[in-house]
């Protein structure tokens, strides 16, 4: 997965296997979040023990 700022906001990049079927997401808006569910994906090997966040900033 790789993320990537742009002029309208921000661009989610997930890399999947040559040949494997599309990825279908569930678009969820709630509250100030947006929540999006990828359906029968799982995670590489590399990500399954957690996401760890950087850069972060809080919104005033």
């Amino acid at each position: 997965m790789d993320l990537k700022q742009t002029a309208q906001g921000l661009e989610v990049i997930f890399k999947t296997v040559a040949g494997s079927e599309r990825l279908v997401p569930l678009i969820l808006p709630e509250g100030n979040n947006l929540v999006i569910d990828i359906l029968d994906a799982t995670l590489g090997f590399s990500i399954r023990n957690g996401v760890t966040q950087t850069n972060s900033r809080t919104r005033n």
